[in-house]
């Protein structure tokens, strides 16, 4: 009971600020106005729709211009359904709200009884009271709301079937491209066309044209503004900046033209954020470009002043061309342009062809192709123009002309952008450091390759609209992005492989990234040993790869949980084939972490010495010291035994072994052995060289030196010149090197051997040969035989 008389003045008031929000939103002074001028752009709309009705003034531009308002109409009117909407929302809440207050106080004066009733009952009344107000309220203003909302929901419904009839008209248009459409310049059809009424078309064509709707520049007056402040600042930084941007090497064309660069920056960069401009600013916008370009591109062909005419000259006629189409130019007078224009082209063309083949010797090269198909383009167009063919021969000769501006205008962005990337990382403050300098030089590269992939891909896309595959560059990267190929319960979609192309590009792009700063930074500030460096590097790039593989994964839609069913599958083709790589893998990762052997160790494996050059997690790769490397599985390695010459140091002993004769002075020789040993200046001092009496030979005394060497890389060269220098000494002291000697005891030996040994063949002394005696008894039953 205490409660009630502060939860009605609560309630009370929260009925009078509500009653003063529903004033508001009942308002709807705003939302007329605003309909009122869009009724009147509609009105523009529904007159375009019915000029668009007759066939002469079927234009592809003009269509396309005309969609773009009707789309540009529509947008403005979602826009203010959704604000119309949202207000009938928030009524209708309003409305439910306070009807659920009303009955919660009904019942709760319902429940009072006696003096309680009596007491409160005013208090009620007033309550009610103030609801009920608040109920007609927001019903009053929800009927207003509902007619504008029905209002714009006609003019949305009317915008689409006009929009329906655009893409019928357009796709009219492509299908009539290899149609017969118009008379032939040879029939009397086409004379007859040649009216005097032209005239006045022509002239209703250009009134059209120069009205310029105020709206227009009301709504995106501030993209021009920001163009033409754009446009001269580019141009002075370019004037004050022109030494230090010359000695970029993409940059030397721009600083001849400054103010044309600075134009064709501000159009090429902002022209985007326009939303369907009059043609009249459209076609001042292609002049500003298609000349800012020429001047441009001339700079990179001042060598060849054909080319600098040329490119004017398609200027100069897709300016024109553009003018005509704007102004619905009719079509007769506008086919007998389009022909003069193919039969100039086509000569010029010709004759700039015929010069440069004697120029050249009759050797062809890129710009001589270009003059050919320019010259081909031109006679197609021409006769297609005299059969009748005016919508295919105007088509191929203005996307041709488009498409060659277009090509033009990648090329030159793509070296205004290198040059920008250049520039910006040269300028760009970094640490002068060893890493700081190669991440310059990375992210030049790396910048200068995706910007022109960029322009690239941008052109490609262009060049498809012009050529009619589409009416927008978006529609065509949306729908190259959402096709998509089905295998099995799969949808993998391009979108989908970018996205998984782009993790893994970024996840190596940064794992270089970081073995980088690891080499270059951190590694020669921490003394570790090259293995441990070499490990390191290893975990931060595979785990970084993992990463980038199982995001790439996850773009192609297959969750982390499925993965359990491949690490199943894994593991089935680890029990089946598998053994020996997963074993190699295991025993890699045990080199890796135990360091038994590292990279620049020298060891010994099979009898084969070399240098470790590489440890994988599948194989090391041992360089022998002839240069030949021998790919050695990680598991046998690990398995079989390794004598490895530098795991704890690089120091090595030397032995070099040698014998004396008999009789020799022994005490001699192993002082002589001693001051060979210390003499030399790449032994150690410690441990000391050593001279030892190693035991009798068959036939010589045996001796070793043994020496210590600082590192294993000079062994074999200081054993040599160790042997060297001993060979010297024993002869200069006298003493014998023998080789070995041994007795024959003969058991049989053929007769002429003995006869020699025995001092009894002499110079002509006959000696009976066994065999000559077995000959003659040969001969001897012979000729008993024949007698």
């Amino acid at each position: 009971m205490a409660e009630i008389v502060p939860r009605l003045a609560e309630v009370e008031a929260a009925a009078a600020a509500e009653l003063v929000k529903l004033a508001a939103l009942a308002d709807m002074s705003i939302f007329e106005a605003r309909l009122q001028r869009l009724k009147h752009t509609q009105e523009d709309v529904t007159k375009g729709e019915l000029e668009n009705q007759r066939a002469d003034n079927l234009n592809y531009d003009n269509l396309l211009t005309f969609r773009q308002t009707v789309e540009r109409q529509n947008r403005n009117l979602n826009q203010l359904m959704q604000e119309i909407t949202g207000n009938i929302s928030l009524m209708d809440a309003a409305y439910k709200e306070w009807s659920a207050s009303r009955e919660f106080w009904v019942r709760l004066k319902d429940k009072l009884e006696g003096p309680a009733k009596s007491t409160f009952g005013d208090a009620f009344k007033d309550i009610d009271k103030k609801i009920g107000e608040v109920l007609k309220k927001s019903r009053q203003v929800i009927g207003p709301l509902a007619s504008l909302q029905k209002e714009v929901a006609d003019l949305i419904a009317g915008n689409n079937q006009y929009l329906q009839g655009i893409q019928k008209s357009l796709a009219g248009l492509r299908g009539k491209l290899l149609v017969k459409n118009a008379p032939s310049f040879f029939s009397r059809e086409f004379y007859g066309s040649l009216k005097a009424s032209l005239g006045e078309e022509v002239r209703k064509g250009y009134e059209g044209f120069w009205q310029l709707d105020e709206g227009v520049f009301f709504r995106q007056g501030w993209i021009l503004m920001l163009q033409l402040l754009l446009a001269p600042l580019i141009g002075v930084f370019l004037l004050l900046n022109r030494s230090r941007l010359a000695k970029a090497e993409e940059w030397r064309f721009i600083c001849q033209h400054p103010w044309a660069t600075g134009c064709f920056v501000s159009v090429s960069l902002l022209s985007f954020l326009y939303d369907g401009i009059p043609p009249l600013w459209r076609l001042a916008i292609w002049v500003v470009m298609a000349f800012s370009a020429s001047f441009m591109a001339s700079s990179l062909f001042d060598k060849e002043r054909s080319k600098v005419v040329l490119v004017f000259f398609l200027a100069v006629f897709s300016i024109l061309t553009m003018k005509l189409r704007f102004i619905s130019f009719p079509q007769p007078l506008f086919r007998i342009y389009l022909a003069v224009v193919a039969v100039l082209a086509g000569l010029g063309f010709l004759w700039v062809l015929l010069r440069r083949s004697v120029l050249l010797e009759n050797r062809q090269d890129l710009y001589s192709w270009l003059l050919r198909l320019g010259t081909a383009t031109a006679a197609v167009s021409f006769l297609a123009q005299c059969g009748g063919y005016e919508a295919f021969s105007s088509w191929l000769l203005y996307s041709s002309v488009t498409s060659l501006f277009v090509l033009i205008s990648t090329y030159v962005s793509v070296l205004l952008a290198e040059g920008g990337v250049a520039f910006f990382t040269d300028h760009f403050p970094l640490p002068q450091t060893s890493f700081f300098e190669n991440l310059r030089k990375e992210i030049y590269w790396r910048c200068k390759w995706l910007t022109r992939l960029f322009f690239i891909v941008f052109g490609g896309l262009y060049l498809l609209r012009i050529w009619g595959v589409s009416d927008n560059v978006g529609d065509i990267w949306n729908a190259i992005l959402n096709f998509r190929v089905s295998i099995g319960a799969v949808h993998i979609s391009v979108r989908m492989a970018l996205l998984a192309v782009l993790f893994v590009y970024l996840s190596i792009m940064i794992s270089s990234l970081i073995q980088m700063y690891l080499d270059r930074e951190f590694f020669p500030s921490h003394k570790m040993e090259r293995g441990q460096r070499e490990l390191i590097k290893k975990l931060f790039h595979y785990s970084v790869v993992v990463l980038g593989f199982l995001l790439a994964m996850g773009a192609f839609g297959i969750e982390l949980k499925n993965f359990a069913v491949l690490a199943g599958a894994f593991g089935i083709g680890i029990g089946f084939g598998l053994q020996n790589i997963v074993n190699n893998f295991v025993s890699g990762l045990i080199l890796l972490f135990e360091r038994p052997i590292t990279v620049g160790d020298v060891v010994v494996f099979q009898g084969e010495w070399g240098t470790v050059r590489q440890i994988g997690l599948r194989s090391t790769i041992v360089e022998t010291f002839d240069r030949s490397e021998i790919i050695v599985p990680n598991s046998q390695l690990v398995s079989e035994p390794v004598i490895n010459w530098t795991l704890s140091s690089y120091t090595a002993r030397c032995i070099i072994s040698v014998g004396v004769a008999y009789g020799t002075d022994i005490g001699q020789v192993l002082h002589i052995l001693q001051a060979v040993g210390k003499g030399h200046p790449e032994v150690l001092t410690e441990p000391s060289p050593s001279a030892l009496f190693i035991g009798f030979g068959e036939s010589s005394l045996d001796f070793e030196l043994r020496v210590w060497v600082a590192s294993i890389n000079n062994r074999l060269q200081v054993k040599s010149e160790l042997g060297k220098t001993i060979a010297q000494r024993f002869q200069e002291e006298g003493i014998e090197i023998p080789f070995p000697q041994r007795d024959l005891h003969l058991r049989s030996v053929d007769e002429k051997a003995g006869l020699q040994l025995m001092g009894k063949l002499r110079r002509g002394y006959p000696v009976l040969d066994r065999n000559d005696e077995k000959k003659g008894e040969e001969e001897k039953n012979m000729k008993v035989y024949e007698e």
